[in-house]
């Protein structure tokens, strides 16, 4: 169905559609942060003590969910995903890589589409940096597209989760129809 449009500036009449695109905006978005610090070295899936941001938001729609790491949408369509992590390094150099990794088949193989890398030179003063690793996926089946997020590097790199904001974190944001 179209809807007749009336531009009163110019005079002009014409028809829109009635798409998701024009009249919907956004149907889901959602947002996680990792609630405690860890340390890492090839860690892979980040598994624990996640939670779904508590201040001053609430989801659009279902939202996501997560089991042990592995992250399940609740519809099917394109998908922007957004990884964050915040790391500390006491006085030494350091690096580390975050990575978005799916899988198309249940989660028995997952394959790299987004990887974000930092480092920090030997500092006498504890260094502290930011990873981001960005996406947009095509989930056509939420029985089988999977995600998860994983980070590499040194053993002594610590990422600094926080219950109270943001700082290793997942945005998810469903841009529009598969």
């Amino acid at each position: 169905m179209a809807q007749t449009f009336l531009n009163l500036a110019q005079g002009v009449t014409g028809t829109l559609p009635t798409s998701n695109y024009v009249q919907g905006g956004i149907t889901e978005a959602d947002e996680w942060r990792v609630t405690s610090d860890f340390t890492t070295d090839n860690l892979s899936p980040i598994a624990n003590n996640w939670e779904r941001n508590d201040n001053n938001f609430e989801k659009i729609g279902t939202g996501v969910s997560v089991s042990s790491g592995t992250w399940s949408f609740p519809s099917t369509g394109k998908w922007q995903i957004f990884f964050q992590g915040n790391w500390v390094r006491n006085g030494q150099t350091g690096y580390t890589f975050g990575k978005i990794n799916i899988s198309s088949d249940s989660g028995s193989n997952y394959s790299t589409v987004a990887q974000g890398h930092s480092a920090c030179a030997n500092l006498s003063t504890n260094t502290y940096q930011m990873l981001t690793a960005i996406c947009i996926v095509d989930i056509t089946n939420i029985s089988t597209h999977k995600i998860q997020f994983a980070v590499s590097g040194q053993a002594d790199v610590i990422f600094q989760g926080n219950s109270g904001r943001n700082s290793v974190c997942a945005k998810f944001t469903k841009l529009g129809d598969t």
